[in-house]
């Protein structure tokens, strides 16, 4: 995916991204155009997590009621 599709989706991605690819997750290819094309793609090790995020989006769209009535708990108590 390209960066601006990327920025869309994910608020603050230039500083995740970085972190990502420095963790050997994700690969960035830079192409000499105008404007400038950044490219990303997971590495095979971040393939790797495909199953462990798919569980985790599975876990939390099951829970999502009781996250968001936890939430709502919380922000109506006092600090």
């Amino acid at each position: 995916m390209r960066y601006a599709e990327i920025n869309r989706i994910i608020s603050g991605v230039s500083p995740k991204m970085r972190t990502l690819e420095r963790d050997g997750l994700l690969e960035r290819r830079i192409t000499a155009e105008v404007p400038v094309r950044v490219d990303y793609e997971l590495t095979p090790l971040g393939h790797s997590l495909r199953p462990v995020m798919r569980a985790i989006k599975e876990w939390a769209e099951e829970r999502m009621d009781e996250v968001f009535m936890a939430r709502a708990r919380y922000d109506g108590e006092p600090a």
